[in-house]
């Protein structure tokens, strides 16, 4: 809350989606139950800091255009969400390409290092 107060709304909507997207490629590499409920937790930090900013944009926005700015910014939460979600496959092919693991359908049973 202070955070809002303090800073401009943009800052703390940053936060929340850097806090979540940080979670999230934690989670993507958790190796253990532990590493999924701390990234978790983060998740549902960043979350939390994202309700406050809506709220924080509902109370400020003009009264005539209060379901427009908080439709907007649901719709822009949304496509970052979606966006995150497209941009996976790509991303986890050139993360295994990087560190040499095959994902090509060969027969094999698994996936095989580049030698």
């Amino acid at each position: 809350g202070k955070l809002v107060d303090s800073e401009r709304t943009y800052t703390a909507m940053l936060l929340s989606w850097g806090v979540c997207t940080l979670a999230c490629i934690f989670r993507g590499f958790a190796t253990s139950v532990t590493h999924l409920y701390i990234a978790s937790t983060l998740i549902g930090l960043g979350g939390s800091v994202n309700a406050l900013v809506l709220a924080h944009i509902s109370l400020h926005a003009n009264r005539t255009r209060r379901s427009t700015v908080v439709a907007a910014y649901g719709a822009i939460s949304m496509f970052v969400g979606l966006l995150g979600s497209l941009l996976y496959p790509p991303v986890n092919r050139i993360l295994l390409y990087l560190i040499g693991v095959d994902d090509e359908e060969d027969g094999s049973n698994g996936s095989s290092f580049h030698s």
